[in-house]
């Protein structure tokens, strides 16, 4: 699954203490890994809004989130 990232996620990644970092990275690596988010067995949900025909997904890492677009 291909996986990009913005600026200021990685900006905001740095921010956060070093055991949530590699757990972020960690969840990164199954994404980048896996076919699609279904397969990938992170902790995610859909999130409703954002228009038709789009899709937006938060994933749960911790007490932290990573909201992303599927």
């Amino acid at each position: 699954m291909e996986v990009t990232y913005s600026e200021r996620f990685y900006k905001e990644l740095a921010r956060l203490p070093a055991r949530v970092q590699l757990a972020v990275k960690g969840i990164l690596i199954k994404l980048e890994t896996a076919k699609n988010l279904e397969t990938s067995g992170v902790d995610y949900v859909m999130v409703k809004g954002g228009g038709k025909g789009s899709k937006y997904c938060r994933i749960r890492v911790g007490d932290y989130r990573i909201g992303g677009k599927y």
